[in-house]
């Protein structure tokens, strides 16, 4: 196996490794090993795609949480 041959794009990373490599990195604590072997084999444009999609569930379930506290509050 040639050198080059480890450097390869992975063209299709699952969906499990896409939603770790954001959610470790909304947390804020990354492995540089694990941040240097995801820079290497998940596509940009996925990564961007994950990240919209978690921090728009994030932000809707943080607003469902206040209207329903809210609504308790004011019951």
């Amino acid at each position: 196996m040639k050198s080059t041959d480890k450097l390869a794009v992975n063209t299709t990373p699952s969906p499990k490794q896409l939603i770790f490599a954001v959610l470790w990195s909304f947390f804020g604590v990354r492995k540089m090993a694990n941040l240097t072997q995801d820079m290497r084999s998940l596509k940009p444009q996925w990564l961007i795609l994950t990240a919209v999609i978690a921090a728009a569930s994030f932000i809707s379930l943080l607003l469902v949480l206040v209207k329903l506290a809210i609504s308790v509050l004011a019951a």
